[in-house]
């Protein structure tokens, strides 16, 4: 499941009652999040491992992906010159035993700048 969420701290109570329905992968662009928000408080029923990558220099942005924990998974370390873009990279092993492997990315013009208009 995928949700751009123009901020999830406002809907943490929702979001939760979604993560009832027992999805493996769960990605959310536009999560706004900071350190006000505790991984307990995105998945009170703790049933996903938690990879988040939060904007902290303005507002808005941000990305997360839920795991299950059913499911062995780990963060990809990303090369220092994505650090100003929201992205986060998994590895994650399926049930069946594939390795999969999970981009969350959010390009906005602002992070983008003037090189939107050279493409």
């Amino acid at each position: 499941m995928h949700d751009d969420c123009d901020s999830l701290k406002n809907k943490l109570t929702e979001f939760n009652s979604l993560l009832l329905n027992e999805y493996f992968v769960v990605s959310v662009t536009e999560s706004w999040l900071n350190s006000s928000v505790t991984n307990t408080m995105i998945d009170t029923p703790h049933r996903h491992k938690i990879y988040r990558n939060d904007r902290s220099t303005r507002m808005g942005g941000g990305v997360l992906c839920l795991v299950s924990n059913d499911w062995p998974s780990f963060i990809v370390p990303l090369p220092d010159k994505f650090h100003n873009l929201d992205v986060i990279a998994v590895t994650i092993m399926t049930d069946t035993g594939n390795i999969r492997y999970i981009y969350i990315v959010h390009l906005s013009l602002i992070s983008l700048g003037e090189t939107i208009w050279h493409c």
